[in-house]
């Protein structure tokens, strides 16, 4: 089998799920959130920041380090806003309206995309999810530019990656 980088466009799939089993999401709890992939324009944030420890001692002038605490922290992405020309409303903004601030739930990301028909998650598909709350969200509003917002996130729990759906 070849190797090769591939690019995440038209292959990563990622959901907002309101409620899950952290420990083991199942296919019917993945499909029931809401598909931001055809929303986000920049990639979701991540949560793979790390603190690390000065270990040096007087006997050495080389600073050490070692590993600390890891995860957490915050990041901010771009979701497109969508509207629904016959009628002029948001109807069609699925992805701005279902993370308003103080959201709580769970980011999933499939970087290597869902099996299921339609976009939807299969057994055998791999995900990482994220406990997350909405922290804000904003409009970006300019001229000349597609209409936008901004959703600021806190991780806000351990997540769990690389974790093949069983059911």
């Amino acid at each position: 089998m070849a190797e090769v980088p591939f690019d995440s466009v038209e292959i990563a799939e990622v959901y907002f799920v309101a409620t899950l089993t952290l420990a083991a999401p199942t296919t019917t709890e993945l499909n029931a959130g809401t598909r931001l992939t055809d929303f986000i324009t920049d990639g979701p944030p991540s949560p793979a920041g790390s603190n690390f420890l000065d270990a040096g001692t007087l006997a050495s002038g080389f600073q050490s380090q070692v590993a600390s605490t890891y995860g957490g922290g915050s990041g901010t992405f771009t979701i497109l806003r969508k509207r629904d020309t016959t009628t002029n409303d948001d109807s069609a903004d699925d992805g701005y309206n279902a993370l308003p601030r103080g959201t709580v739930g769970y980011l999933v990301v499939a970087a290597f995309g869902n099996s299921g028909a339609t976009n939807l998650f299969a057994v055998g598909d791999t995900v990482d999810v994220y406990p997350i709350e909405v922290a804000n969200r904003a409009p970006n509003v300019a001229r000349g530019a597609l209409a936008t917002g901004s959703i600021d996130l806190a991780f806000n729990g351990i997540p769990t990656q690389g974790y093949e759906l069983a059911a």
